[in-house]
């Protein structure tokens, strides 16, 4: 019994993913952002497709303005997952900004301490920053 309730253990955590550094966590949240973003694009260009062939139905002028219609829709899909991206990246940006000013404001205030005291603080302070 105690072998199988080992052998759960090291599975559970050999499952688990690896978690490095925090520019590690940076890059994949930034990838998800952009995996985000393509998926969106990917939709987008998707719906167009089944678009222009629900406007082979049509004939004539409501063949072309279903045509632009859909155009527009694509294009304006595609300016939105656009600008998700960028306004994600730009938000993980900021998170990263905050992150290290409050890390060194951090070490400032363990600066003031001595001895154990101040290893302790540091050490508490890359933890909690994820430095």
């Amino acid at each position: 019994m105690k072998m199988l309730a080992t052998a759960l253990m090291v599975s559970a955590v050999t499952a688990l993913p690896a978690v490095g550094t925090a520019d590690d966590m940076a890059d994949m949240q930034k990838e998800r952002v952009e995996r985000q973003a393509d998926m969106r694009k990917d939709t987008a260009k998707h719906d167009y497709k089944t678009a222009k062939m629900r406007c082979k139905e049509l004939s004539g002028d409501a063949e072309d303005a279903c045509h632009e219609d859909a155009r527009a829709d694509y294009k304006s899909a595609k300016a939105q997952a656009k600008a998700d991206e960028k306004s994600g990246k730009a938000r993980l940006e900021a998170q990263d900004e905050a992150s290290e000013a409050e890390y060194e404001a951090a070490k400032e205030r363990c600066e003031a301490l001595s001895g154990d005291a101040e290893e302790r603080c540091i050490t508490e302070a890359k933890l909690k920053f994820h430095q």
